[in-house]
């Protein structure tokens, strides 16, 4: 059984729990699953998306078929055969229109999640041009997930799947990235990476707010909330004149040769 070195990392699960997704017309992917992605191995790896309701889908890989019929909502869910690390290929989602998954290899998938010190990026750790130099590791990739509020669960995600090269590896995350390059080079598999990380953000917003709820400890934290959400119209009206001023006087630090004045902070709630 795999072991991880950090609370931060943790091993992608096979399956995944579709949330109340909405009626297609066409066959669609969510964008995790895209050119580039990888797959876990030696599980029953999960392949979702919607299309029409009564809809059968059929998901081909590494010369194996399987297929679903999509829901009344429009979700649809597959699980691939166990598949080897290593298994490199195409993969084609068929229902009333087809689509392609271009270079998909199958290895190990882990979660890159937390705060700042996860979302730091290559380009700003030790030695950049250095490290970035040596980043061509064609069966280590990334996908980034691009930041966005929610109060509820999400359907889909924006991101991509991005190969592991010397012009992409500035962008990556410094801790994921040196973390699956060292296991990467030792297990000698494709690693792929799914970095969800936000600087900044408390450590309540990572927890299901069910789960909050039912311990009195955390009644403070519901309540400032409520607050923050109360108070957010004027809160906002006092950032928007705040930052106005900001820029005024960034111009003018900039004319004077001095450094910038910190940016004033966005109010929660919004």
């Amino acid at each position: 059984m795999k072991t991880h070195p950090s609370r931060r990392f943790v091993p992608l699960l096979a399956s995944c729990f579709l949330l109340s997704p909405l009626a297609r017309a066409d066959v669609k992917l969510p964008a995790i699953i895209s050119d580039h992605m990888v797959l876990q191995q030696d599980v029953r790896a999960n392949v979702w998306g919607w299309a029409d309701p009564g809809e059968k889908v059929s998901v081909t890989f590494a010369g194996k078929s399987t297929s679903a019929k999509t829901a009344e909502d429009g979700a649809w869910s597959v699980k691939l055969p166990a598949l080897d690390a290593g298994t490199i290929g195409e993969m084609t989602i068929a229902g009333k229109n087809s689509l392609t998954v271009r270079n998909v290899v199958v290895g190990e998938v882990w979660v890159c999640s937390g705060q700042s010190n996860m979302e730091w990026i290559v380009a700003n750790s030790a030695n950049p041009a250095e490290e970035a130099r040596a980043a061509n590791y064609p069966l280590l990739r990334m996908f980034t997930v691009t930041k966005k509020a929610a109060s509820e669960p999400q359907q889909d995600c924006q991101g991509k799947w991005e190969v592991c090269t010397p012009e992409t590896v500035p962008r990556f995350s410094a801790v994921g990235y040196y973390f699956a390059r060292h296991v990467h080079e030792t297990i000698k598999q494709p690693i792929g990476m799914i970095h969800s990380s936000w600087g900044g953000t408390p450590a309540e917003f990572w927890v299901p707010t069910p789960i909050l709820a039912r311990d009195p400890d955390f009644k403070p934290i519901f309540k400032a909330w409520d607050e923050a959400l109360a108070n957010y119209p004027k809160a906002r009206d006092a950032y928007a004149a705040a930052l106005e001023k900001w820029r005024e006087a960034e111009k003018a630090a900039k004319a004077a040769g001095k450094p910038a004045p910190r940016a004033p902070r966005a109010p929660r709630g919004g």
